[in-house]
C-alpha cells in the first residue's frame, strides 16, 4: 500500500514541478493576473504622456513645463487605465 501512495505523491511532485511557480501560486498564468496588466496598463499610460511631453518641449523649447504637465496627464491617464481595468465586467 505504502508503494502505491509514494508513487501518487511522486507522480504529484513530478506535475507540479512542471507547472511554473508563479502559476501554481496565483493560479493565473502572467496575461490574465490583473496586478500585472494593472502595472503595464498604469506604466504605458504615463510613459506615452511623458515622451509626448518631451516631443512638446522639444518642438515649443518649454523644458521642463510640458514633461511635468504630461506626466500628471499621464498619471491621471493611468489611474484611468486601471480604473477601467478594475470595473470590468468578467466575460460569462
Amino acid at each position: 500500500m505504502e508503494d502505491k501512495s509514494f508513487e501518487t505523491r511522486l507522480q504529484h511532485l513530478e506535475n507540479r514541478l512542471k507547472t511554473p511557480y508563479y502559476t501554481r501560486r496565483v493560479g493565473l498564468s502572467r496575461q490574465e493576473n490583473p496586478l500585472i496588466r494593472g502595472g503595464i496598463e498604469f506604466f504605458s499610460g504615463v510613459a506615452a504622456n511623458m515622451l509626448l511631453g518631451i516631443a512638446v518641449d522639444k518642438y515649443w523649447h518649454t523644458y521642463p513645463y510640458g514633461l511635468v504637465i504630461m506626466f500628471l496627464v499621464g498619471i491621471c491617464t493611468g489611474f484611468v487605465n486601471v480604473f477601467r481595468l478594475v470595473n470590468k465586467k468578467p466575460r460569462s
